[in-house]
């Protein structure tokens, strides 16, 4: 954030909202002492017109059981194993726990932050055409995935390719990321 403000930078930044409400009760440190933002941090920096607020889940970026053996799926592409029913969630117990998780974090956000909430980012990047529904019947404008490619006009605005950038990129790979071919 100060880099952001030392260059009038602009930013998104995409939150696990469940993260975020222990990082606000605890002093910013997850379970894991992971450091999240805080909604005060978010408030900040929301207000200096720099970093747009988005979300990255309630709590749908872990991985869930999704067979009755164990193996692991993702929160937003795979059935729940429901262990104390001995099943798989049905598809309308899966578009709604799917919907649910996104009405949440929108909500949450959008209490604290005192404003629209329109962008997402896919956990791991990843969706199917229950996300996108889920995400445009919570009115959710713009998501992005990890795909490879570059955006147009005519790109879908809730299936948007993108970067992913951590600390372990080099300042040349970041700049070759930013060149516009």
């Amino acid at each position: 954030y100060p880099i952001l403000q030392d260059y009038n930078l602009k930013a998104s930044i995409a939150v696990v909202v469940i993260s975020s409400i222990v990082a606000s009760d605890d002093g910013g440190l997850t379970q894991q002492n992971i450091p999240h933002l805080s909604f005060d941090q978010m408030r900040e920096m929301q207000n200096s017109g720099l970093v747009e607020i988005g979300s990255h889940s309630y709590d749908g970026h872990g991985m869930i059981q999704a067979t009755q053996g164990g193996g692991l799926g993702r929160f937003f592409i795979d059935h729940k194993y429901l262990t104390n029913e001995n099943r798989r969630e049905s598809d309308a117990e899966y578009k709604d726990r799917v919907n649910q998780d996104l009405r949440l974090s929108k909500y949450i956000l959008e209490s604290e932050l005192n404003t629209m909430i329109n962008y997402f980012a896919y956990p791991y990047g990843v969706a199917n055409k229950t996300s996108y529904d889920a995400l445009y019947n919570n009115g959710f404008l713009v998501a992005v995935t990890t795909s490879k490619g570059t955006i147009n006009k005519n790109s879908d605005a809730l299936k948007l390719n993108r970067r992913n950038v951590d600390q372990n990129i080099s300042l040349e790979e970041f700049a070759r990321l930013l060149s516009v071919k």
